[in-house]
């Protein structure tokens, strides 16, 4: 695929990465590799598939190279063809559904946001449009009925407000059982010692 490559007549945004020759009209695989691309070891991993094209699209080096009008290859091809051998689409509609059925249940907001934010990325929706009001909505949609019944009133629409609220709220939760707990205990205790007879 590199060796069609064709090259641009500016040169690239980064001072770091080797220009290549005015006259030379295509890279091959050896030249791409000077350029220093993001290394993927081919791992039929998809979350590492995703982070992997994410590094490449940040990379100018790369968009330089690949989203010139004049290559042969563009990035949505080489998108499509990476998504074809590392990320099949049947992965990926498996991860959206994931993603689309999450609820917390009996994870910590932590984890719930940790998940959450691992299967946003694979949403068609959320990449078409990413917007924070459907996104925020989506997240309260599969929050716990106690943490839910708090948040939904405030009707945050920022995303890592509505995350840092939705800890502050489980952390008192946490504490209102605890001294509930407690004091639970303390009556079951007192009702033990008065029923025993002197």
């Amino acid at each position: 695929m590199a060796q069609r490559i064709e090259t641009r007549q500016c040169p690239p945004k980064d001072p770091n990465i080797p220009k290549l020759e005015v006259r030379q009209t295509r890279t091959n695989f050896a030249d791409f590799k000077k350029i220093g691309p993001p290394e993927f070891r081919g791992a039929l991993d998809p979350d590492m598939a995703e982070e992997w094209l994410t590094e490449m699209e940040k990379w100018d080096g790369a968009r330089w190279l690949l989203e010139d009008a004049r290559t042969n290859i563009s990035w949505a091809t080489f998108k499509e063809a990476f998504y074809k051998k590392y990320f099949p689409l049947s992965v990926r509609e498996s991860k959206e559904m994931e993603f689309l059925q999450l609820r917390q249940d009996r994870m910590s907001i932590a984890e719930y946001t940790e998940k959450f934010e691992r299967l946003c990325k694979f949403s068609a929706m959320y990449k078409a449009n990413p917007d924070e009001k459907w996104k925020c909505m989506k997240y309260q949609g599969g929050l716990k009925a106690e943490v839910l019944t708090a948040i939904a009133p405030l009707e945050i629409r920022e995303f890592s407000s509505l995350v840092s609220k939705c800890q502050v709220i489980e952390e008192c939760t946490k504490k209102l059982a605890s001294e509930r707990s407690e004091a639970f205990k303390k009556s079951q205790l007192n009702q033990e010692s008065s029923q025993q007879p002197p």
